[in-house]
């Protein structure tokens, strides 16, 4: 499982790599792929990279973005962007380039090359390998610090190719060496550095109210004041809890995403994304109003007394002594016990904006629970796909008995 920060490092390369497109043009920037001669740790690796860009590279590159990647068998390589001085895509043949790729992890292809990028190609020219000497015998500018067979080719997509550089640095956490813990996963030059990954998304909203309902609660301005009364892990310790904080309306959420996309979520799909069950029907914009969502209850940590909202249904899975209440297998148990097997029914729930199922179908009744005969349904819970699985393997045995 990929940790969160990794992920978090992830995103902030595709934003790394959104801003020098904005910056400088998708026409000016180069993918560059090193490889080592030998085998090399994750220092040694930066360290001759920042060799090779102080002392050769910053000449003829305005910025670059690198990512260390291990192959499954251990070998460091490197993924590189860097921004030329001139235009080395224009002309280029991108479909003679996957051609040539069928021939070859090395083949060559100069196919609608322009004359800036024939000259990239021969400053990173690493020409033929001596078997005999163990080094490669072209001229590239690579050669001198211990680089060998370099790659390079234009990126024809920059939302793909920062994809594609996200994709390979969460692959290439996966074979990391234990010695290599806490090394940085990105390196790249000042201007790129001062780049910084959006706070955006559905789920930072859905923290960020949350967090601010918990605060309100316990009369604490800010989180600093959380942090002085539980310490810096605060949101470690309590996150649980903080997750676990129902909303009492759900609002349309918008940001300015990659590429300069503008983004609208409807708050139905944010109550979705929060657990909450909403009627077949209801999409898209709007505010949804659940007043009777949460039971307020006490609790303490580190000599600290706060109060927290959970939602009523959260007693059902849980004993009094706090351990998790068994649930046994079976096509007629459902994972929330006898009150998610029957119609319940909340008029607590409300959506401004557009026109709800009760009122389009005369009906005072908002159902928010579903049971096995329902009328309405929404996506399958746990519970109802393993007594979708009983009820196959049943009428499979009463088919088919010996």
């Amino acid at each position: 499982m990929i940790p969160g920060y990794v992920r978090k490092q992830a995103q902030t390369v595709a934003w790394r790599l959104d801003w020098m497109e904005r910056t400088y043009g998708v026409d000016r920037l180069m993918a560059v792929h090193p490889t080592t001669v030998e085998l090399w740790e994750w220092p040694r690796l930066t360290r001759q990279w920042n060799n090779l860009w102080t002392k050769r590279l910053s000449r003829h590159y305005a910025d670059y973005l690198l990512v260390p990647e291990y192959s499954p068998e251990g070998r460091l390589h490197a993924h590189v962007v860097v921004v030329a001085r001139r235009d080395i895509r224009s002309g280029y043949d991108f479909e003679a380039r996957e051609r040539a790729k069928k021939r070859g992890a090395k083949a060559r292809w100069r196919t609608g090359a322009n004359c800036a990028l024939r000259t990239e190609m021969k400053r990173w020219n690493a020409g033929k390998f001596d078997h005999d000497t163990g080094h490669w015998m072209g001229d590239g500018v690579q050669l001198p610090y211990g680089f060998g067979y370099t790659r390079i080719e234009p990126v024809k997509s920059p939302g793909g190719f920062a994809r594609y550089m996200a994709k390979y640095m969460t692959k290439g956490f996966a074979h990391r060496r234990p010695e290599d813990k806490g090394r940085r996963l990105i390196r790249c030059s000042q201007r790129v550095a001062k780049i910084k990954a959006p706070r955006i998304g559905v789920g930072v909203a859905l923290w960020d109210a949350k967090l601010a309902s918990f605060l309100a609660l316990n009369e604490l301005p800010d989180a600093d004041s959380l942090r002085s009364k539980v310490g810096k892990g605060w949101a470690w310790y309590l996150k649980e809890i903080i997750w676990g904080t129902p909303l009492h309306e759900y609002h349309d959420i918008e940001w300015d995403d990659l590429g300069g996309k503008h983004v609208i979520v409807f708050g139905t799909r944010v109550a979705y994304r929060d657990g909450v069950a909403l009627p077949y029907g209801w999409d898209g914009s709007g505010t949804v109003t659940c007043r009777y969502n949460s039971a307020v209850k006490r609790a303490r940590f580190k000599d600290w007394d706060y109060v927290y909202e959970q939602h009523p249904s959260e007693d059902l899975n849980w004993e009094s002594d706090g351990t998790r209440r068994f649930v046994p297998e079976g096509p007629q148990v459902s994972e929330w016990g006898p009150e998610r097997n029957r119609l319940i029914l909340r008029d607590d729930l409300r959506r401004a904006g557009a026109s709800s199922l009760a009122e389009g179908t005369g009906c005072g009744l908002v159902q928010v629970s579903l049971g096995l005969d329902d009328p309405i349904r929404l996506r399958a819970t746990k519970a109802e796909r393993r007594r979708e699985l009983w009820r196959k393997i049943l009428k499979s045995i009463e088919e088919n008995p010996f």
